[in-house]
């Protein structure tokens, strides 16, 4: 199991929740009131859902997300993380990436979103069922 990197930002584990529907609050909530970690992103498709989630969670009500918290989908989460991950490798200043993903969308994109992320070898969270077939 690769180790939990704590060492940028503030020293709490940082997590990305895809998908803000009930699902994904049902984690942020109890994730918000630890004192070592926090929601640091989120990838939601609508807007108003993905916005309410990041003001309550993350960045607070009035205040615009910074770089690398809000994504309309997975994929370009996805995208964002893999470019961060080269730009860090070639030694340029990068954005805090996360410790942890949580897989909070419907059933049926389950084993797709986590084909997709395992490459990345984060700690990740998988909302039952894995797959529906």
């Amino acid at each position: 199991m690769p180790h939990l990197d704590t060492s940028q930002g503030d020293g709490k584990l940082k997590f990305l929740i895809i998908g803000a529907g009930q699902r994904g609050v049902s984690y942020a909530n109890p994730i918000s009131q630890m004192s070592n970690a926090a929601i640091h992103a989120v990838a939601e498709p609508i807007d108003f859902r993905r916005r309410h989630f990041g003001e309550t969670y993350i960045w607070g009500r009035g205040n615009d997300p910074a770089e690398g918290q809000e994504f309309r989908n997975w994929k370009q989460w996805l995208a964002w993380e893999t470019e961060r991950r080269e730009l860090e490798k070639s030694g340029a200043k990068v954005p805090i990436g996360v410790d942890g993903v949580f897989v909070c969308t419907l059933d049926e994109m389950h084993v797709e979103i986590m084909l997709a992320i395992a490459p990345l070898k984060l700690h990740v969270l998988c909302e039952k069922p894995l797959a529906t077939s």
